[in-house]
This record gives C-alpha cells, structure tokens and sequence, in this order.
C-alpha cells in the first residue's frame, strides 16, 4: 500500500470515534489485508484488538456498547464512596449561610489542609487514603463550598407601617397645597466635599502640569450643599455651608 494512501486512511479514521471507526478499520482490513487484523495492525499502526473487535461487529451485526464514561482516571469521590459525606458533615457546621438568602452558595473558613487533617483525626482515614489537600481544595470547590466574603444583610426595605406612613403623609401634603396661607418646601442636604489641592484625577491645559495631593486627608475646609425645593412652583434654591477646618498656630 502506497504511503499517500495510507496517510488518506489515517486521517479518516481519527475522524470518526467507537463503532464507526471500528467498522471502518474492519473494511479496511477487509479490502486490503484479506480481513487479517495482525496485518492491518503491522502495515497501519492500529490495534490488532481494536481492529479484531471491529471485524467481529461488523460481521455478526452485533454492536458492543461504548463506555466513553468508564475511560480515565477516576475522581477521588468515586474511590471512597463516603468521603463526600464525611466532608459535608465535618464541613457544615463551619459554614455560613448567605444572611440574606439570596444565595445557594455556601462558603467555608475551612481551609483544604485543615480538612485534609480532621478527615483523619474525626473521620478514621488514614495519610494513605486522602489525596493531597490541593485535591481536597477541588472536591470542596465542585461541592459547592467555595471560599467567599460573607455578605451583609442589607436593610429593611419595607415594614408593615410604610402604607399607613405614606398615606398620612399624602393627606398632609394636600391639606398644605390647598391652604393658601401654607407653603410647602423640600430641604436636603448631600454629601460634603472637601476643598483642597486634590487632583481626583483632574486635568488641566497647561505647559506644566499642576501638582496635587493624592490623597484628601487635610483638606483647607468642606463644603456642604443644601437644597431647598418649592413643591408647588419647582424653584430650587441651593446653598453652600462651609466648614472650615481649625488652624493651629
């Protein structure tokens, strides 16, 4: 057989997978080395087995199941049925769950090493029968107890008054805007702003560039913005208090 030839068949077959491949391989052993599987192995390179089991197949009509999930090496949860189990067990009540239960995620302060050495001390195995603790890391990890931050429960968004709150305040609001004698405003104050030679990331069109502080610690002085909103005729009035920050001579 030429070598061109061969390097065709070759490539077709690592096209294919299981049973199709088999079956080519038998055709080809049967079209070229008169259904010889030792010849076809010493010629193409392919498994004597292989190309045995493939002739067998083909020619009694009966196909053998493929174990593609049997193949490899096998997880450690696989060799000791139980240490999922006992890792759970050992690893729950030093978990937390999210506070807000917005999340299935569990997360652990247990570390992979110190599992590794209560697995042995509480649960009865043996140095020989544990992996090694990046192995133990893994199987928390795809058991779901990743290292997370805990999460804060946040604030109560609604309590049972609020309706009752809102409504008394709706029923004020519409008894001042319908008394003439009564002016409704709005008041609010927001965040101060520290004054001071900041660059917070600033620029400036100049041949030199400006220097600044990078951070704002000793700022000169704060200003503190206030609002105040006419309801009734939208006019907004902001005011700007200042805080200056005492001098020591």
């Amino acid at each position: 057989m030429e070598d061109e030839l061969k390097t065709v068949i070759k490539d077709a077959a690592r096209r294919l997978t299981g049973f199709n491949r088999r079956s080519y391989q038998a055709d080809i052993a049967r079209k070229y080395f008169d259904g010889h599987a030792r010849k076809a192995e010493r010629e193409m390179g392919r498994g004597r087995k292989t190309v045995e089991k493939g002739l067998k197949e083909t020619g009694s009509g009966i196909r053998c199941p493929d174990n593609f999930g049997g193949r490899g090496r096998k997880r450690t949860e696989e060799k000791l049925p139980d240490l999922k189990q006992d890792i759970a067990e050992l690893a729950e009540p030093r978990t937390q769950a999210d506070p807000a239960l917005k999340s299935s995620l569990c997360y652990t302060g247990i570390t992979a090493e110190a599992m590794r050495k209560v697995l042995v001390e509480e649960k009865g195995y043996t140095d020989k029968d544990l992996p090694c603790a990046n192995t133990i890391g893994n199987i928390l990890n795809r058991m779901g107890y990743n290292l997370k931050r805990v999460l804060k429960t946040g604030p109560v968004k609604k309590i049972p008054e609020v309706d009752e709150i809102f409504e008394n305040v709706w029923t004020a609001n519409t008894e001042s805007d319908n008394n003439p004698l009564s002016l409704r405003i709005s008041v609010d104050a927001k965040a101060k702003v520290k004054v001071g030679k900041f660059s917070r990331n600033g620029s400036s069109r100049d041949k030199k560039a400006k220097e600044g502080e990078d951070h704002d610690m000793n700022p000169i002085a704060e200003l503190v913005p206030y609002g105040v909103l006419n309801v009734l005729t939208g006019l907004m009035t902001i005011f700007l208090g200042i805080h200056l920050k005492p001098v020591i001579l």
